[in-house]
């Protein structure tokens, strides 16, 4: 069986680090073999990581089409919150635990933010 396009939505919100390597081989292998995959993630060292292209969505409103070579974590989060954000992701360019301050950032912006695993549980 040939794939042409495969979607993948938040791939690896439940898979272990191995298995994300494992996921992130799959893609990269199918990208060669000429599939086209449509990576739908808020991680942004996925999508510096995998894309050749990110298309910012906000608000189910499209923002702007990219070269992933040619931008950067900031600018994505600036696409993405409008500004608002922006001005706190200098430090995003070093890892993960940015990622959620942006995060956090960025729900603020929108005026809601996501139940935690540990409040829906105890809800």
């Amino acid at each position: 069986m040939t794939v042409s396009f495969l979607i993948l939505d938040e791939p690896t919100a439940s898979l272990s680090d191995k298995e994300a390597n494992l996921l992130f081989s799959i893609v990269r292998n199918l990208k060669a073999k000429g599939t086209s995959v449509l990576y739908v993630t808020h991680r942004l060292e996925e999508i510096m990581e995998l894309t050749d292209r990110v298309t910012v969505l906000r608000n189910g409103t499209l923002v702007s089409t990219v070269d992933t070579a040619g931008t950067s974590r900031k600018e994505l989060v600036r696409l993405m919150s409008g500004n608002e954000a922006a001005s706190g992701v200098e430090d995003a360019e070093t890892g993960k635990d940015a990622e959620g301050k942006i995060g956090k950032q960025l729900w603020k912006s929108m005026g809601s933010a996501p139940k935690t695993e540990s409040s829906a549980a105890s809800t």
